[in-house]
C-alpha cells in the first residue's frame, strides 16, 4: 500500500540545484534559497517515509506488530525526528 502524500523529487531537479550550485555565474542568494528549499522538501518526504515503518499501533490493528505510545516514541527520538522538526520549523521561519 503506498502512501498517497508521499512524493518523489524529480532526478532532474536535483541536478539543476546541484549545477546551479556549482556555476559560478549563479547569484549566490539563489543558490541558497534553492538548496534551502530541496533541503525542506527532502524533510518533509522523509517524515512521510517513517510514517510508513513507524506506524503507531495500541494493539487495536492486528495486522501490524503492536508498537505503544512509548515503543513509538523511542523509535521517533531514534531516528531524528526531533531535530528534524526542529530544523525543519527553522528553515521555515527564516
Amino acid at each position: 500500500m503506498t502512501n498517497p502524500k508521499l512524493e518523489t523529487i524529480p532526478f532532474d531537479t536535483i541536478a539543476k540545484v546541484v549545477k546551479n550550485c556549482t556555476d559560478i555565474k549563479v547569484d549566490k542568494w539563489k543558490q541558497y534559497h534553492n538548496t534551502k528549499q530541496l533541503l525542506i522538501k527532502a524533510i518533509d518526504i522523509h517524515f512521510d517515509s517513517i510514517e510508513l515503518v513507524n506506524v503507531y499501533n495500541n494493539g487495536s490493528n492486528k495486522n501490524i506488530p503492536l508498537n505503544t505510545s512509548g515503543d513509538h516514541s523511542l523509535k521517533n527520538e531514534h531516528l531524528g525526528t526531533i531535530e528534524m522538526h526542529n530544523l525543519n520549523d527553522r528553515l521555515k521561519n527564516e
